[in-house]
C-alpha cells in the first residue's frame, strides 16, 4: 500500500517521517503516516483497512463515526482517492453523542464508579429485554441529533415504552386469532365495508414498502421506528372500534377483518425484524 502511494507521488519524507499529501484532497495540513522511529500512525492503519475492504469486493464503504472525528474525513477520503478509488464509494456518517438519563439526570460513565462503559453493559443492566430495548432506542433517533437514552423508560414494561407498545400490538393480533379459533393465514372475504378506522389502518399498511425504501435510501433507520409508532397507533384505533371485533362479527365480516389483521401482523413483524427486535406472539401486560 505504501508503495502504491509513493508511486503515485502522494508520499514525501521530512525529518525521517513519511507524510501523506492530504492537503491535495482538502485537508488543512499533510499527515504523517510513518513516524521517524518507523512506527505507523493510526491513519496508515485505517488506510490499509479500507484498502482491504475495497479489494475484498465491497463497492461501497460506510463508516459511522463520533462527532469528534469530523476532521478526519478529508484525510482518509483523500487517501482512498490517492489509491485510485472513487470518492463517491466512501461515505462517513457522523453520529452525535449518546447521554444516559436516570431520573431525568445524566449518568456519568466511569470504570472507577462501576457505571456503564459499553453497549453490553447497558444490555445486561436492562435484563432479558435488553437487546430489544437497546437496539430500538438507539435506532429511534436520527444520528444527526444527540440521543438521550432514558433508563427509566427503557426499563418500563408497559406500553409507555415504545418497544413494548409495538410488541404488545403484535401480540394482541396473535391473541385475536387465538380467541376466535382462526389461523393467522385464514383466507378472507374479498370485500368489506370501510370505516374510518379501517381506512386509516389500511393507509398505513399500504405505506410500509415505501417507508422502508425511503429509510434505506436515505440511510435513516429512525424513519422505520417513526413509521411503526404511527402504524401501531392506527392499529390501536382499529382494535378499539366496536365494529372491528372479530369474535362479534358475522362470518363474512370476520374474514374481512382477519385479512386486515393479518396484514397488520406482517407489517409489525417485518418492521421489528428489520431493526433486530423480536415480535412475540404472547406477552403479559404490566400497568
Amino acid at each position: 500500500m505504501m508503495k502504491d502511494l509513493e508511486k503515485a507521488g502522494k508520499i514525501f519524507e521530512e525529518d525521517g517521517k513519511k507524510i501523506f499529501r492530504s492537503t491535495e484532497y482538502g485537508d488543512d495540513k499533510d499527515r504523517v503516516v510513518v513516524r521517524d522511529d518507523g512506527r505507523p500512525t493510526y491513519l496508515l492503519a485505517d488506510i490499509a483497512y479500507h484498502k482491504d475492504k475495497i479489494e475484498r469486493g465491497y463497492d461501497r464503504i460506510y463508516d459511522i463515526w463520533g462527532p469528534d472525528h469530523h476532521g478526519y474525513i478529508s484525510r482518509l477520503a483523500g487517501a482512498i482517492r490517492a489509491l485510485g478509488y472513487e470518492k463517491e464509494n466512501f461515505k462517513v456518517i457522523i453520529s452525535q453523542q449518546v447521554n444516559l438519563l436516570e431520573s431525568g439526570q445524566k449518568v456519568k460513565m466511569s470504570k472507577r464508579a462501576g457505571s456503564f462503559q459499553t453497549m453490553s453493559d447497558l444490555i445486561g443492566f436492562l435484563g432479558k429485554h435488553g437487546k430489544d430495548v437497546g437496539r430500538y432506542f438507539f435506532v429511534m433517533r436520527s444520528l444527526d441529533a444527540p440521543l438521550d437514552f432514558d433508563l427509566d423508560l427503557a426499563q418500563d414494561q408497559s406500553d409507555k415504552n415504545p418497544v413494548f407498545y409495538l410488541q404488545y400490538a403484535h401480540a394482541r393480533i396473535c391473541s385475536i386469532f387465538r380467541e376466535v379459533g382462526m389461523e393467522s393465514s385464514a383466507e378472507a372475504a374479498k370485500s368489506l365495508e370501510m370505516s374510518e378506522e379501517r381506512k386509516r389502518l389500511l393507509f398505513w399498511i399500504a405505506r410500509f414498502p415505501e417507508e422502508i425504501f425511503d429509510s434505506a435510501n436515505s440511510m435513516e433507520p429512525h424513519r422505520v421506528t417513526n413509521y411503526l409508532q404511527s402504524f401501531a397507533k392506527a392499529f390501536t384505533g382499529f382494535y378499539l372500534g366496536k365494529t372491528n371485533r372479530l369474535k362479534d362479527a358475522t362470518p363474512e365480516v370476520r374474514l374481512g377483518l382477519a385479512r386486515i389483521c393479518l396484514a397488520a401482523k406482517s407489517v409489525l413483524a417485518e418492521g421489528l425484524g428489520l431493526i433486530g427486535v423480536s415480535a412475540p406472539e404472547k406477552m403479559e401486560k404490566e400497568s
